[in-house]
């Protein structure tokens, strides 16, 4: 019995040492709020962080909107205004009355290209490719459509009585892009009936103190085949965008007048001139040769151009200018 009191007294000493720690686990520590305290940026609870974490990212991106739209608004002025310099630039640089063309295009030209042979080569392919993309300069408006300036010719009322001659554009390409700078004849040539190189170089020359030039070309070319060839092609590129097809029959319509236009000039109220010449190495004395000449350059060219000019007075082909005399120009 005293050994049973003993054994139970023994374990209810057990149970008061162990009740105050169990109530100590179960209940909430007293030095947490104190821990919290000490320790800057600890929570009593984990849910306690979450909405200050969640708020940071779109605090951030309120703060970027603004940054973004001023960058969007800058890329957007910066984006315009390039435009409208390219625009402004474009009419202006397109104009044929602009001053640029004058005071920088030809001095920066003939700066670049001392020889005047080389300077005329390169106006004609500059002036070639800005027409292949539409960047050439030409007439703005229609100045001529008073008529005050109109002039009749063959039976043709022209816009006006300018003219381009030939020697500038001596195979044929470039006749639109002279055309828009607003002259209402445009002549192309001369073409010989085979290719011939013309005179030795130099053969060009300027003249600074008189703004002028001496031209000895000799009546360089690349043939009437050529020239026939390239004038050829011009007329089916225009019925192919007048909406007449691309094939032999969309040519004629052309020619025969149903695009309403010349055939040569492809422009109304203006013409297109094609110069012809013998070659050098035709015997002067022979008057046959010489008309067959110029009936080859003639069968080939003279369908696509509205005037015909017959060269007999270049000073720098040999016994040219002979055939002015009464005589073989009856026989021809």
């Amino acid at each position: 019995m005293t050994s049973a009191s003993a054994t139970m007294a023994w374990r209810a000493g057990l149970r008061a040492r162990s009740l105050p720690a169990a109530r100590w686990s179960q209940r909430p520590s007293a030095l947490l709020p104190k821990r919290a305290e000490r320790l800057p940026g600890a929570v009593r609870y984990a849910s306690e962080s979450a909405p200050a974490t969640a708020t940071e990212p779109v605090k951030e991106a309120a703060k970027e909107l603004p940054k973004r739209a001023a960058r969007k608004s800058r890329k957007g002025l910066y984006g315009t205004s390039f435009a409208l310099a390219l625009l402004v630039g474009y009419i202006y640089g397109t104009d044929t009355r602009a001053s640029i063309h004058r005071y920088a295009m030809v001095p920066l030209i003939r700066m670049l290209y001392p020889d005047a042979e080389e300077a005329h080569h390169f106006g004609v392919e500059i002036l070639k490719s800005l027409y292949e993309y539409g960047m050439h300069p030409r007439e703005r408006g229609n100045p001529d459509a008073d008529g005050a300036l109109a002039t009749e010719v063959f039976g043709y009322t022209l816009s006006n009585p300018i003219g381009i001659s030939a020697g500038l554009d001596k195979h044929a390409d470039i006749p639109d892009a002279l055309l828009d700078l607003g002259p209402a004849i445009v002549e192309v040539g001369g073409t010989t009936p085979l290719p011939q190189d013309g005179n030795p170089k130099p053969r060009v020359f300027r003249l600074p103190s008189q703004h002028g030039m001496i031209n000895r070309y000799g009546l360089n070319s690349k043939g009437a085949d050529h020239m026939a060839a390239v004038l050829k092609q011009r007329v089916r590129d225009f019925a192919y965008a007048a909406g007449f097809g691309d094939h032999e029959g969309s040519e004629q319509h052309v020619l025969n007048g149903d695009a309403n236009v010349p055939p040569g000039s492809l422009v109304p109220g203006k013409l297109l001139a094609v110069q012809v010449a013998k070659n050098k190495l035709t015997p002067d004395g022979d008057i046959d040769a010489i008309a067959r000449d110029y009936t080859y350059c003639v069968d080939r060219v003279a369908p696509y151009a509205d005037i015909l000019v017959v060269n007999v007075s270049s000073p720098n082909t040999p016994g040219l200018r002979d055939l002015q005399a009464a005589a073989p120009s009856q026989l021809s």
